[in-house]
């Protein structure tokens, strides 16, 4: 599977976001892609590198960001995407998820699994009264008429 970043639906609606230009936002997007690439993901060496990684039109965002602290400049001069966390996918949580799924539902009931599957091929039984007579009239009866005897 290739590498994924998660963008919330409502990643327009944060503050510091909505307070960046159209150019800004997708040159934040293009930082977080770009950073997932490297080893050292979510941090670039140092503004130079960032540069680097950008086009020279999308460096000009870079003020931008650095005021918003989208992105934040250690004291060692490395770049860093603020909650870089928050972008990444977990690639391990629907299997997890399966697992859990999984292990509940051997959970639910304590019966063996032959005795589910005899339960699913029983033939349902026609309805009846308590006493075990049919519920079903003659059509006789219904409509009043009588046996000749």
């Amino acid at each position: 599977m290739e590498p994924r970043v998660m963008i919330s639906i409502n990643f327009y609606l944060d503050p510091a976001i909505a307070s960046l230009t159209d150019f800004q936002s997708t040159t934040f997007l293009q930082c977080i892609i770009a950073s997932k690439r490297m080893r050292s993901a979510g941090r670039f060496k140092n503004l130079d590198h960032l540069k680097a990684v950008l086009d020279s039109v999308r460096a000009r965002a870079i003020p931008a960001l650095l005021k918003e602290d989208l992105l934040v400049v250690d004291q060692d001069g490395s770049v860093v995407i603020r909650n870089y966390s928050r972008y990444q996918v977990d690639l391990t949580s629907n299997a997890r998820g399966e697992v859990y799924r999984a292990r509940k539902r051997g959970q639910l009931t304590d019966r063996t699994e032959s005795e589910r599957e005899q339960e699913l091929n029983i033939t349902p039984k026609s309805p009846s009264r308590r006493d075990g007579k049919s519920r079903l009239l003659p059509i006789g009866d219904i409509l009043g008429l009588k046996k000749n005897a």
